[in-house]
Parts: C-alpha cells; sequence; structure tokens
C-alpha cells in the first residue's frame, strides 16, 4: 500500500512529539527541514532526495561507500570507501578518528597484529633456517594451511551467526566443533601414509568449494526451521569441513619432520613448523575480518581453497 498523506501527517506528529528530527517524508513541507540538525544546508534531506531520484549518481558523488548492506557482508557501520580515502580524509579536515569509526579499525589492527606475530613468533626461529635443508617449502605449506584455517573459522562463525540468531551461539559452536573436529581428523590421520593424504586433501578442497558455492543458499533455505534442527545442520557442517581441516598439520608435519635422520634436523623443522602456522594464524584472523568488510564472506572459503590448494601443491612438488 502507497504512503499517503495521512501516513506523512501522523509520522511528523509521531516524530515531533518525542523529538526527534525526521530527515526525509513524502510530501515534508521546507518549515521541517533542517530543524532538529542546524546545518547551513539541508544535506540530509537533500541527500535522500538524490538517492530516491537518482541511486547510481548518489552513490557515484559521496565520498563514502552507502551501499545497500546483504546477508553476505552485512556491515551497516563500515562507510570506508577505499578508492576515495585521500578525499574522505579532506573532508574530515585531516582528523584521522573518523576515519577509524568509518571502517579503519580493522585494517590496523591487522597492520598491528601481523608486526606483533613476525616480531615474537617469526623473527626468533630466523637463526635456524640457515641449518635447514629446503627450509622455504615448509614455511610455506605451514604458514598456507594455518592461513586457510583462519579464513575458514571466520567465514563458519560469521555465517552461522546470522543462522542461529547470535555470536554467542556461532562462537561456541564453531571453536568448539573446529577444535574437537580437527583433534579427531589429526588422529585418524596418524597412521596414513602421504600418499592416503591426498585423497583427504582433495576432499577437503571440494568441501571447501561447495561451502563457497552452496553454503549461503542452503543456510538461507533452512532459517526458518526450529532452533534445535539449526543447531543440528550447523555442528554437521563444522563438524565435517572440521575433521578435515585437522589432517594436514599432522600429515605435513610427518611427512617434512618425522622421517628426517638426523634429530637435530627434525626438531628445527618442526620448530619452523610451528613458528609458520603461529604467525600465520594470528595475522589471519584479522585478516580475514578485514576481507570480509571487503568483499563479504563466503569468498573466505574460495581464498581457503587457494591457500590449503597451494600447500597441497607444495608438499607435492617441493616437499621432501
Amino acid at each position: 500500500e502507497a504512503w499517503t498523506p495521512e501516513d506523512s501527517r501522523r509520522f511528523s506528529e509521531f516524530c515531533l512529539s518525542r523529538g526527534f528530527a525526521p530527515v526525509y517524508y513524502p510530501g515534508m513541507p521546507e518549515t521541517e527541514r533542517n530543524t532538529g540538525i542546524r546545518l547551513p544546508e539541508p544535506v540530509y534531506t537533500q541527500g535522500v532526495q538524490e538517492l530516491l531520484a537518482d541511486p547510481p549518481a548518489f552513490h557515484a558523488r559521496t565520498p563514502f561507500n552507502l551501499e545497500p548492506v546483504s546477508d553476505d557482508r552485512p556491515y551497516f557501520d563500515l562507510f570506508l570507501n577505499w578508492s576515495r580515502l585521500h578525499e574522505i580524509r579532506k573532508n574530515l579536515d585531516g582528523k584521522w578518528e573518523g576515519l577509524v569509526e568509518a571502517g579503519l579499525l580493522v585494517p590496523l589492527l591487522f597492520a598491528a597484529v601481523s608486526l606483533s606475530s613476525l616480531l615474537l613468533i617469526g623473527i626468533p626461529v630466523l637463526p635456524r633456517l640457515r641449518k635447514l635443508e629446503n627450509a622455504i617449502p615448509i614455511l610455506l605449506y605451514f604458514a598456507g594451511i594455518g592461513l586457510a584455517f583462519m579464513l575458514v573459522e571466520i567465514a563458519l562463525l560469521e555465517k552461522l551467526t546470522t543462522f542461529l540468531g547470535h555470536p554467542v551461539y556461532s562462537f561456541a559452536l564453531v571453536l568448539g566443533g573446529l577444535l574437537t573436529a580437527s583433534g579427531f581428523g589429526s588422529f585418524l590421520s596418524r597412521n596414513r601414509s602421504w600418499s592416503e593424504m591426498r585423497f583427504y586433501f582433495l576432499l577437503l578442497l571440494s568441501g571447501l568449494f561447495v561451502c563457497f558455492r552452496f553454503l549461503p543458499d542452503f543456510l538461507r533455505e533452512l532459517s526458518g526451521e526450529g532452533w534445535a534442527l539449526r543447531l543440528l545442520w550447523s555442528w554437521l557442517v563444522v563438524g565435517a569441513i572440521g575433521l578435515l581441516m585437522g589432517i594436514p598439520f599432522p600429515a605435513g608435519l610427518k611427512h617434512f619432520a618425522v622421517f628426517r635422520k638426523r634429530t637435530e634436523e627434525r626438531r628445527n623443522r618442526v620448530a619452523l613448523a610451528w613458528c609458520a602456522n603461529a604467525c600465520a594464524s594470528v595475522a589471519g584472523a584479522t585478516g580475514a575480518l578485514w576481507i570480509t568488510q571487503l568483499s563479504g564472506q563466503s569468498v573466505l572459503f574460495l581464498l581457503g581453497v587457494l591457500a590449503y590448494g597451494t600447500a597441497w601443491l607444495i608438499i607435492e612438488f617441493r616437499g621432501s
């Protein structure tokens, strides 16, 4: 049913009786514009009118990112347009606080966490690199699977928060489920050779691609079901993915380090593996949040496929 003059009158009375300042409504008289928030020009009213008249032109003109949000990128408080960062800073008279509030906090946190992880975890292991043969493949493999694990974990956290209705539920389920399931995956892979691990790696890559392609639609179809059923499906998804994600670390550790004849060589390789994995995991958590803000949540599954796939290719063609 269309908005009527009576609706406009009732809306105006409601706002004025409670001290609200209406920005715009159909048929809004000039006298009510720029009343609650006094500015040299009624820029809010003008902005809404421009948005209603020509949305593409409005979004092209404004320096901020005011595009509608989606289920895959549900961040109502992020307005930073990276391509016009200098213009935004200039409009704010060079004050950086406004940039932080508009969406610069997570990138700054990512930079700080990445630097801290390198200083506290990565640099102390550098002297051992000289004593290692084939150190670069080890470094890239364990960094790759550490990054991939965090990308997938953050993707599941974000997706299931909306599906289950509260971040507490998704955090408890994803964190507990992934740790438990990946622990079982590590246990099941203890007596497997690398040739047997190829099948599980391919299964993991396929599962993550299926999540990228179909999980949003699957969760949307089940969003109207009861909470217990939604919780069960969430647990099954997390458990299946977590079981497979628990295999690459022990499989790679056994392949790169366990069969080394010299004890010192084996010890150095294990230390490098843990440090590379830890650095990538720490930086990957905040990096994944930044990626979701820029490109959405589902793309994290695809990036997880690329990271795990790269690690698999490294161990296939360069690992020894």
